[in-house]
């Protein structure tokens, strides 16, 4: 089953949102603009993706909420495979 590391899901319901490890912090704060919501904590550039803030435990400014860490309810961590045989593993 192929996955989306860009995907970006908003549940208006639970004021939640789902993304992809390689969502980008641009992507996912113009998704939620649309919603007239922001992200509540992130790190200082917004080029960088979601999952690598977190995987190198980096730290917002705002002290209001505390570290992105204390922003997240879970995590489902998963592996991306591609064998050096891929035609596009290097293009």
């Amino acid at each position: 089953m192929p996955i989306d590391i860009n995907e970006i899901n908003y549940d208006q319901n639970s004021n939640n949102v789902q993304v992809g490890g390689g969502c980008i912090w641009k992507d996912l704060i113009l998704e939620l603009y649309k919603y007239n919501r922001t992200v509540a904590e992130m790190q200082s550039y917004y080029n960088f993706s979601v999952g690598g803030s977190i995987s190198v435990n980096c730290h917002s400014r705002n002290i209001k909420y505390g570290s992105i860490s204390d922003t997240i309810l879970s995590i489902t961590p998963s592996t991306l495979f591609i064998p050096l045989s891929s035609p596009n593993f290097l293009k």
